[in-house]
This record gives C-alpha cells, structure tokens and sequence, in this order.
C-alpha cells in the first residue's frame, strides 16, 4: 500500500502504483471499513488522503456527494463504504468475506441494517454529548443490548462465524472506538453487561487487519478534536 495526501489540489490525479486506488480522509470510521476490507482480502492499493475539510474539486468529480472512502479500478469509480466492501469482495474473490449460504448473508444484512439504523442513529447523538446525558448513554446501551442477543445467538467468536467476515468489518470502527468518541464518557462497554460482546471486542483488537491499521486511542482523540477548527490534522496519522 502507498499513501498519499492531496489537500486543496485541482490537479487531475493519478495513481503513481497498481490499478487500484483509494480516496479517503485518514481514519474516517466508514472508510476503515473499505481499509480493513482491503487488508483483509490482502489486495495491493494506493491511498489518497483527502482533506475533507477542504475537498478539491477532482474528488467531486468523482464523488458528487463529497464523501469518503471512493474506490477507483481501471476507472471505474464506487462509493459509499458498504457498498465499496461489496464490490471489493465480488471483483476480489479470494479471501472471501461473506458467507456462501443465502441465509446467513440475509441475516447477516439484517443484522447491518440494525446496525445503521438503530445504532448509528444515536450513536453520533451520544458522541455529541461526551456521555454527559445519562438518557442517550441508556438509549445507546439498549440498542447494544441487542447486538450482545445477536452474537450470543450466533454462538460463535465472532459475528462472521469463526473468523471476522464483512459485518464484522462493518461495526468495528465504531463499536471499536467507543472510547476515543467519548459516548460513554469515555469509558468502554460495562463487561458486565455485554459479556459476549466485549469478548469480540479483544478478539477483533488482535485481528491482524485492525492491528496493522490501530492507532493509539489519544491521537484518534487529537484527530477527532481538530477535525471541527481551523488547523485539522490530515498529516502525520499514516
């Protein structure tokens, strides 16, 4: 992999190593899905770091809504994270990240669009408030209560079976960083409330992919913190 960062450039870009590339705003949780995705297939890539502060005109061209991550093969131009990890999956065979039976990929969609829908809709709402407000706090626990049934039920290490598969990928960057948001104030899930869950959360910290990706929670904290003034950090994150 090779990364790049372009900022307010104009210049039309091209991709200096292999046929694959990547644009991105270092450490955005959705496009750590597309990384992790990419990681874990083991497919050659290059990265360019987009500063979505100030998106140059080129990533509009090639995104009209202006959101990260876009995958660009042999130009062809994909977008939005779930939908990269897909293609990802279908175009790269090898290392397959989704189950071959047709139920578990239907549970396993059902299980992300709770995800989306259910989670994430307070989850934004909860890091807003720095775990000061103790209803969102619960809100957000009662809709993890969930998740923890889920995997239970599953009763496996993880919610892809023995192996992290694309669901797991796509809850790991905020369930994983849970901490570094601050939605509980900065402390992570009560183990004694989500047992199983907190048990997949060691296991994916040691899931090779998200090891070779980690960064230490206070400098996502620094990222997060200037990522909304005047002197945000793009740099320096690699």
């Amino acid at each position: 992999m090779r990364t790049i960062t372009i900022a307010q450039s104009n210049a039309t870009f091209v991709y200096l190593y292999g046929k694959l590339g990547v644009n991105m705003s270092e450490r955005h949780l959705s496009t750590e899905r597309t990384i992790l995705t990419l990681k874990a297939k083991g497919i050659p890539h290059e990265v360019v770091n987009v500063n979505t502060r100030e998106k140059p005109q080129w990533f509009f061209d090639k995104n009209p809504k202006g959101l990260v991550p876009v995958l660009e093969i042999n130009d062809k131009i994909v977008f939005e994270s779930a939908i990269c990890c897909e293609y990802l999956d279908e175009v790269y065979p090898e290392n397959p990240m989704t189950s071959k039976d047709p139920y578990q990929r239907a549970r396993d969609k059902m299980s992300a669009n709770y995800f989306d829908d259910k989670i994430m809709s307070v989850y934004w709402k909860a890091a807003a408030a720095k775990g000061q407000d103790a209803e969102l706090k619960e809100e957000f626990m009662k809709r993890v209560d969930e998740l923890e049934e889920d995997l239970k039920k599953r009763t496996t290490q993880y919610f892809g079976g023995e192996n992290p598969n694309w669901l797991d990928i796509h809850m790991w960057p905020f369930i994983g960083t849970i901490e570094g948001v601050e939605i509980l104030g900065g402390n992570s899930l009560p183990n004694d409330r989500f047992p199983v869950l907190c048990g997949w959360v060691a296991r994916m910290r040691e899931y090779q992919p998200v090891k070779d990706y980690a960064m230490p929670p206070e400098i996502k904290k620094a990222f997060r913190a200037r990522y909304r003034t005047d002197s945000p950090i793009f740099d320096g994150l690699l």
